[in-house]
């Protein structure tokens, strides 16, 4: 290991990579949300697209459980801190304000708050929310990010509501087979059984058929059972 330390210890041999991920705000879906001007890509100021522009959303009533849902939106599964960086949306208009999120909205901060048709708010931009998001060990990871809170979307909707409904259908099928087989194997069952009790009945009768021997005698001889004479017929 030592060579590879001496192989690799001059910086010149740092991997730099850089990464272009601006085509996934080319074309928004209102109510789209994204973080602007962090130092890293999981923090910065948090925006919002509505009426065809982007915008910021006031902290006032913003709480740990609105930064929780806007991370889930982002594709993050947790967030790690809010309010916490000097950055604000001085051009921008104040699209949120008063965001109260319930334990019913998990993934997108348009089920907590929908976009107004125009600003309508009590904010300054210096109270423009900022966001850090995380994943988190403590959570399952989440793949939600390729537009799951696009309502517009109705393509994709239609699609799920589709898969859901042939999902049903599909159990519903199997669960009436099901129900057919069982009925199937209980009247076979049941016919078993009376042919057990055919069976046990016949050989009860042959059983005692062959307690009783039908007589040997000859036509005009002494029954050696019942001491009767035997007769005999006449043509």
């Amino acid at each position: 290991s030592s060579q590879y330390s001496t192989y690799c210890n001059n910086n010149n041999r740092d991997v730099v990579v850089t990464c272009y991920s601006t085509r996934i705000w080319n074309n928004p879906y209102t109510g789209q949300s994204r973080l602007t001007g962090g130092e890293y890509s999981n923090q910065g100021l948090l925006e919002i697209y509505c009426n065809g522009q982007w915008g910021t959303v006031c902290d006032d009533t913003f709480s740990g459980l609105d930064a929780f849902v806007a991370c889930e939106q982002l594709g993050y599964n947790d967030y790690n801190d809010y309010d916490h960086l000097s950055i604000t949306g001085e051009n921008q208009p104040i699209w949120f304000d008063d965001v109260q999120c319930d334990l019913n909205t998990f993934y997108c901060l348009t089920d907590c708050q929908s976009c107004p048709s125009a600003e309508d708010h009590d904010c300054f931009h210096s109270e423009d929310v900022t966001l850090d998001c995380q994943t988190s060990s403590l959570f399952f990871d989440l793949d939600i990010t390729g537009g799951h809170c696009n309502v517009s979307d109705s393509n994709t909707f239609s699609l799920s509501a589709s898969s859901i409904s042939t999902t049903t259908s599909s159990n519903q099928n199997i669960i009436s087979t099901i129900s057919t087989t069982t009925s199937i194997i209980s009247t076979t069952t049941s016919i078993i059984s009376t042919t057990t009790s055919i069976i046990s009945t016949t050989t009860s009768s042959v059983s005692s058929i062959s307690s009783h021997p039908i007589p040997t005698d000859e036509p005009g001889s002494v029954s050696a059972s019942t001491g009767v004479i035997i007769g005999s017929v006449m043509a």
